[in-house]
């Protein structure tokens, strides 16, 4: 029959939470885990307390291997968990005595007197528990050490050197894969062999006294050179005894073997790179810590210190002025030194009143390498072109913005004259002339901003939107047929000439192309300026006969100042063509010039039906 009370089973019941306590303040003062948190430490004690009451009030229960006894089970669980613990099995064993213990202390605090029966159930379901805790702790560190043998077994094959353990009789017991593939046998058939029976006599002499000697407790390098399936290759092998061997069965001898024939390439390629130095720009090298630790002899000549004098020191302390924090050599050289990325720059050396031209790299020991290029002479030679140029962009800039006021005042003027009635017929012609000169003045103020926008580098603009090039011809040869009477012109249009242009500065480049062929072109013969649609263009083409462009000058055409000729009239300063090309460039296009005798000279300008944005002068619409 089950016994249904048990003074000892209320107890732990009814002080389930005490005992609990009791137990952590007991391993905090005995045991190495104490150093766990209080779940992890308690882990499986509150329910073998549990269990505990459970085989106190029902008896001894069957052991059914489907159905193991309830402390039996709890043991296997706290066994397992313990298996993953930095606990040894002692301290495995104490956990469960410590438990008897605890009950018994507080059942005589108590004043109980525990039945003989209970003290026989609760020796016994520990005892079970003891022994089922320990065989799944054993259990699962066998397992764990078996794949963590498997793991370190699969971490040798795979490390990049030749790795091979010994017993105290030579023989092989471990072999990896890269060693295996220097020596040319399969792993399988080099166990239980010896390095006189894969190696040259002589290399396996070398390598038996290494043996010897690593058996007395000296760590062994050599340097053997080994004919393998790869060719010769270079080894450095380190061989010593394994610390712990003690018998003739344990691997008692390693050897290490690393491969340094790319090395040892490497070294003579620096010892190359060293000679190089010595031939190129001025080098130094600085370590992390800043010190120079390398230089070469053009680095002594530009900065004009011996290597003797800056060699292991600081560099900010030898050129205190590069230690500024707004410097660019304080600033790129912490850059490359933290980023490990590479700079180039170009700083002002004010000690020696020199411009350089730096190059700093990281290097793989975690230190910079800087190359210096002395650039005084370019960089003023730059600074004098740039203060020209901007002078003569400032110029051109003043005096086409200056000369625009008073030429509008004077058109507006002329206009208003020649509206009058009382004039006289000597009187139109004198205002009419000047007139013509100030519109022949504000198209070379329009010119030079032109010419100005280009060199500075923005491009023509343009504000293209839906154009009829057609129409835009048209117009342009209307305005100019007053000017030129004995000359026909004409314009011949085919297919759709439709697209997206700035009409006023297509009408810039037909007037300065037709305008040009009217001034170079033979007298009394006509100008054609034709318009056709072809392969999703637009070609706008100006033909005139006369006497050809000779072919050398076509190449220098479109510079400013460039023509074919001398300008007949004396009033051109030649930037009609560059204009023509740079526009048709802010448009993506293009210009073309053909030029014979028989045929004539025809311009022809490329258009694409929409400029490609972002095009030289581009604006959006």
């Amino acid at each position: 029959m089950p016994r249904t009370i048990s003074a000892i089973a209320d107890l732990i019941q009814s002080r389930r939470d005490e005992l609990c306590g009791r137990f952590v303040e007991r391993a905090r003062r005995e045991l190495r885990e104490s150093r766990m948190p209080d779940p992890q430490l308690l882990d499986s004690f509150p329910a073998l307390l549990d269990a505990l009451v459970d085989a106190l009030r029902n008896g001894p229960a069957p052991r059914a291997p489907a159905e193991p006894p309830r402390v039996a089970a709890v043991a296997t669980v706290h066994g397992e968990q313990r298996a993953g613990m930095p606990v040894d099995v002692v301290q495995l064993v104490w956990e469960y005595g410590v438990v008897g213990d605890l009950i018994l202390e507080l059942a005589e605090e108590q004043g109980l007197r525990p039945a003989i029966a209970d003290l026989r159930v609760l020796e016994a379901a520990i005892t079970a528990a003891i022994a089922e805790g320990v065989r799944r702790f054993v259990q699962a560190r066998e397992v764990t050490s078996r794949r963590a043998d498997a793991r370190l077994r699969a971490v040798a094959d795979h490390a990049p050197a030749a790795l091979v353990l010994r017993g105290r009789d030579g023989r092989f017991l471990f072999v990896n894969r890269f060693a295996a593939e220097v020596l040319g046998v399969p792993q399988g058939e080099l166990l239980g062999r010896r390095f006189e029976d894969v190696v040259p006599p002589a290399v396996a002499r070398r390598l038996a006294g290494a043996d010897a000697r690593a058996g007395r407790g000296t760590t062994v390098e050599l340097r053997e050179t080994l004919d393998t399936p790869r060719g010769l290759r270079t080894f450095h092998t380190v061989t010593f005894a394994l610390a712990g061997a003690s018998g003739p069965e344990d691997p008692a001898i390693v050897s290490i073997g690393l491969d340094v024939t790319d090395a040892q390439t490497a070294l003579e390629r620096l010892r190359h790179a060293d000679e190089l130095l010595e031939l190129g720009d001025a080098f130094l090298e600085l370590d992390r810590a800043w010190r120079i630790v390398r230089v070469n002899r053009n680095q002594e000549r530009l900065s004009r210190r011996s290597r003797e004098t800056t060699l292991g020191r600081v560099i900010w302390e030898i050129w205190p002025e590069l230690a500024r924090p707004d410097s660019p050599y304080w600033i790129e050289y912490h850059r490359v030194m933290n980023e490990r990325v590479p700079s180039e720059f170009e700083a002002y050396f004010e000690p020696l009143d020199m411009w350089n031209s730096v190059a700093a790299y990281p290097v793989t020991d975690g230190g910079v390498a800087v190359f210096f290029r002395d650039a005084t002479r370019r960089m003023r030679d730059e600074q004098r072109l740039r203060q020209a140029r901007d002078f003569e962009q400032q110029l051109i800039g003043i005096v086409s913005h200056d000369l625009r006021n008073p030429l509008n005042a004077i058109l507006l003027g002329t206009s208003s004259l020649l509206a009058r009635e009382d004039l006289s017929d000597r009187n139109v012609a004198s205002i009419a002339r000047i007139r013509s000169a100030a519109e022949r003045a504000t198209r070379l103020i329009r010119d030079l901003l032109d010419l100005t926008r280009a060199r500075l580098g923005g491009g023509i603009p343009i504000q293209p939107r839906p154009t009829e090039l057609r129409q835009v011809a048209q117009q342009v040869v209307d305005e100019l047929e007053p000017s030129y009477p004995d000359r026909p012109i004409l314009v011949e249009a085919s297919g759709n000439t439709q697209g997206h242009w700035d009409p006023d500065r297509i009408a810039q480049v037909i007037g300065n192309l037709v305008t040009n062929a009217l001034k170079y072109g033979a007298r009394g013969t006509p100008v054609t300026v034709g318009v056709a649609a072809e392969d999703g263009e637009v070609l706008l083409s100006v033909h005139n006969l006369g006497v050809p462009i000779p072919a050398e000058i076509i190449p220098t055409l479109f510079e400013p100042g460039g023509r074919a000729a001398p300008d007949p009239t004396g009033r051109s300063v030649g930037l009609g063509l560059f204009i023509v090309e740079r526009i048709a460039d802010a448009h993506g296009g293009r210009v073309e010039v053909r030029s014979g005798e028989e045929d004539g000279t025809t311009f022809t300008v490329r258009l694409p039906r929409t400029p490609r944005e972002g095009s030289p002068g581009w604006r959006a619409p």
